[in-house]
């Protein structure tokens, strides 16, 4: 019987915690990729919404900041780095972009570049009206104002990060 628990024992705290770390896996980047899809956040409950319709735990192991911007004619482009795990990621977890008209866009088109990811918006003629003073942008976890330079370019670096005009 001391044998039987011995061997037993052992066993079964090996398959308890092989099922622990199956089970706290995670869903898979391509089961987050199609949630990024088919979310649609709204601006006032973003990081709620984001959470629900991406998932908690995913959401939560998002790092990134803007790094660059551009706005041109009617389309603003922005550039976020990202850190792993979702640098790696085939996914894009929706962004949302804010004008000074307050009008919300959701971007047309992502572009994958190594670990940054640039989310196209395009804005209707009346809300561009030329170049735009400013936009603001929602991610997960912060909400950042790009102040744009006259020939319409921000980035981290310092262009674009003046005061409010």
């Amino acid at each position: 019987m001391r044998r039987a628990l011995f061997i037993g024992l052992p066993a079964l705290f090996a398959v308890l915690v092989a099922l622990t770390v199956v089970l706290n896996q995670g869903p898979s980047p391509e089961v987050i990729a199609a949630r990024c899809r088919a979310a649609q956040p709204r601006w006032s409950s973003y990081q709620e919404d984001i959470k629900g319709q991406v998932g908690a735990a995913p959401v939560a192991s998002w790092t990134g900041e803007p790094v660059g911007a551009v706005c041109e004619g009617v389309e603003v482009s922005v550039t976020f780095r990202l850190s792993p795990p979702w640098s790696d990621y085939p996914a894009a977890i929706p962004v949302l972009l804010r004008s000074p008209t307050a009008t919300v866009h959701a971007a047309c088109a992502i572009r994958r570049e190594g670990s940054n990811r640039t989310y196209v918006f395009e804005l209707p003629d009346s809300a561009v009206a030329g170049s735009l003073p400013w936009v603001e942008v929602r991610y997960p976890h912060n909400e950042r104002k790009l102040y744009f330079e006259p020939d319409g370019v921000w980035n981290a670096d310092g262009r674009g990060t003046g005061v409010e005009r």
